[in-house]
């Protein structure tokens, strides 16, 4: 039907390619673009620090009303938790649309009251977020086996300032150990990472 109808009105036909055609031109040309297009996903973490715990405890003790709690949100997607000996942490993906900074506050609070509800010898809660402007992406190591400690900390100190006068970094820092190896992060404005403040218990 569709076929025979193409065929008996191609003039038709070919005037609509041209016009989706055309459209798929001006997209092109007029659709904003960018090499690494920053976002920011309404999707936290919430690590929970309970030394001395194995994971059957954790689950009784923390993930269960940690899970009651954070289900409960608005606009809550779904809540993914992994457990293990001490450390529980929870995944929160939040419907796309939402304001991530809002949700992000609303995790803030939700923990602050979540405390009431665990035990008080917890060790620490960590509060991740997902965040466009700084991530890891470039480590560059230095090992020696004859470089004095000394001598291994000012040639770390000498890579550190050349990292940071490369103006697409946005800093370099001193990840190692300094008398056996010297390590640094550089990151970019342009890649995610998690940011993670602390809130202690």
């Amino acid at each position: 039907m569709l076929s025979e109808f193409s065929v008996k009105n191609w003039q038709f036909m070919l005037v609509l390619f041209l016009g989706v055609a055309a459209l798929g031109v001006n997209s092109l040309l007029n659709m904003p673009r960018g090499e690494d297009p920053e976002f920011t996903a309404p999707s936290f973490a919430v690590a929970v620090i309970y030394p001395g715990t194995d994971a059957l405890d954790m689950e009784k003790l923390v993930v269960d009303p940690g899970e009651a709690r954070f289900n409960a949100l608005e606009s809550m997607n779904h809540v993914i938790t992994n457990v293990d000996d001490g450390l529980a942490v929870f995944r929160l993906d939040y419907d796309y649309g939402v304001d991530p900074e809002e949700k992000y506050q609303e995790i803030i609070r939700e923990v602050n009251a979540l405390k009431a509800e665990l035990p008080t010898d917890i060790y620490r809660i960590d509060i991740k977020k997902f965040s466009p402007t700084d991530v890891n992406i470039v480590q560059v190591a230095l090992l020696s086996e004859v470089a004095s400690s000394k001598e291994m900390g000012d040639y770390a100190d000498k890579l550190k300032d050349e990292l940071e006068k490369i103006k697409s970094l946005k800093n370099a820092e001193d990840w190692g150990i300094r008398h056996q190896l010297s390590e640094y992060r550089s990151t970019s404005k342009r890649w995610p990472r998690m940011v993670s403040p602390s809130i202690g218990c």
